[in-house]
């Protein structure tokens, strides 16, 4: 069952980022940049959910960014590396998603909890 759940968040988180790419293939005009960092934002969360729910540990089905990942750093101190500060308050306010250098700094921090999920899924 918990492995169920580990590849379903992992999917969901896959999803969500490859949705968000392919928004930025159109063009500039058109990319809504609101859209594409709520997505990402949410690819970040399911990312490290997939995480936690590996190592079985708890987390609230709606828990913000900066909780999850904070449950993260208590099980592995790896994700103090990570620092996703710029996107905890991106469900909050609309004015950080306004250019199209905070959604290419939101994709880099993505793919930066992708790359590190993966690393410590070993």
């Amino acid at each position: 069952m918990i492995d169920q759940k580990v590849k379903s968040a992992w999917d969901q988180a896959n999803e969500l980022f490859d949705s968000a790419n392919e928004h930025l293939c159109k063009p500039e005009e058109d990319v809504v940049t609101y859209v594409v960092c709520h997505t990402l934002y949410k690819a970040s969360i399911h990312y490290l959910k997939s995480y936690l729910l590996h190592k079985e540990v708890e987390i609230e089905e709606n828990a913000n960014l900066a909780t999850v990942l904070a449950k993260c750093r208590e099980t592995d101190p790896r994700f103090n590396n990570l620092k996703l500060e710029p996107q905890f308050n991106a469900n909050v306010t609309d004015e950080v998603w306004m250019s199209l250098d905070k959604v290419n700094e939101f994709v880099d921090l993505t793919q930066q909890t992708k790359d590190l999920v993966m690393k410590v899924y070993k």
